[in-house]
């Protein structure tokens, strides 16, 4: 496939996953805060939401693979970045939590970090590559 096409299926599950998410989260917002809604019922319904993301991670990775070498390249060194920062963040805010009464870090927020940390390392990931080792965005022509 090539890579325009991979980046047109991707904007197009991306722009249906989050009209998806957003659309979601009103509803259930709306429905659990105006009606009394059974617990399971309410467990059910704030899953909807979340398999919108779940779509919108299983669209980004499909197009990371149906792109080509150099932006694969270039994303996975940013999913790599991104997961070390993530786990970088959690474990010490998750020791301030424990050993200095930091306040608590929703567990929701930790796709935003991951998010943050991997925009970073896609668009600054070749300052952390060593020539001659990986090849670093300069190489290509």
């Amino acid at each position: 496939m090539s890579p325009k096409l991979a980046k047109q299926r991707y904007c197009k599950i991306l722009f249906l996953s989050m009209a998806g998410y957003v659309l979601s989260i009103l509803a259930v917002t709306l429905l659990t805060k105006f009606m009394d809604v059974p617990f399971f019922l309410n467990v059910g319904l704030a899953i909807i939401p979340a398999l919108f993301i779940l779509w919108l991670i299983w669209g980004h990775g499909r197009w990371i693979f149906e792109t080509d070498e150099y932006e694969r390249f270039r994303q996975m060194r940013g999913v790599l970045i991104g997961v070390g920062g993530t786990l970088a963040f959690t474990s010490v805010w998750g020791l301030m939590e424990m050993l200095v009464d930091a306040p608590k870090f929703p567990a929701f927020y930790v796709l935003v970090v991951f998010c943050a940390a991997y925009s970073f390392g896609t668009c600054f990931g070749h300052l952390f590559t060593r020539k001659a080792v990986v090849m670093n965005d300069q190489d290509v022509i």
